[in-house]
């Protein structure tokens, strides 16, 4: 095996792998996946590193068609309101893989580990606002149809005044309307074919 066949470019393994260039990019940067910069300032990415996180992938999602639970990804800074979110998730009787993240960016990652059916986003936060990742996320083929509910303590002028929401997305002031979650979550189970416990 040469040396090329060992290596990516940031957009080889962006492709392979589904997600946008700048995910690559910001996943070297962290440490979750191998990567370095060549003198000439080109980034480089292990094939090894990109075989792993496939391998990862196929061991942990099912087909949609199998699926015995629903993923929801919440997005939030606060840790007291994840730990709601986790409270109240625990308390329905539908089956939830949760998954949470602190920012835009954290989400984006896990987002390419593991793609959600259904995501909840606060606005406010740091190193990536909740606008960003919904821009971001609207521009992704494969995430387009994937339910985004904005949980956020702007008022809609405030919303409005820093460029507003995509059409249709469903907005809730904080506190967190625990009964509307818990309604568009089961809704979205059943669109899935998710067996809800009884």
């Amino acid at each position: 095996m040469s040396n090329q066949d060992m290596y990516f470019s940031t957009s080889h393994a962006a492709k392979v792998l589904g997600v946008a260039p700048t995910t690559i990019k910001g996943w070297a940067e962290k440490g979750i996946i191998n990567g370095w910069k060549t003198a000439g300032g080109h980034r480089r990415i292990s094939k090894q590193s990109v075989d792993a996180i496939l391998q990862q992938r196929q061991a942990t999602l099912k087909p949609r068609e199998d699926k015995e639970s629903i993923t929801l990804l919440v997005v939030d800074d606060d840790s007291i309101i994840i730990s709601l979110y986790e409270t109240m998730v625990n308390s329905w009787s539908i089956p939830i893989n949760l998954m949470t993240a602190k920012s835009g960016f954290d989400a984006l990652i896990s987002i390419g580990k593991c793609t959600p059916d259904l995501i909840i986003t606060d606005l406010a936060m740091p190193d990536m606002d909740g606008f960003q990742m919904i821009h971001r996320l609207r521009k992704r083929e494969e995430l387009v149809n994937t339910p985004i509910v904005v949980v956020t303590a702007l008022d809609n002028e405030e919303i409005d005044m820093q460029g507003g929401l995509p059409a249709g997305m469903s907005v809730f002031q904080k506190p967190i309307p625990t009964e509307r979650l818990e309604s568009l979550i089961r809704k979205q189970s059943e669109n899935l074919g998710v067996k809800l416990y009884s």
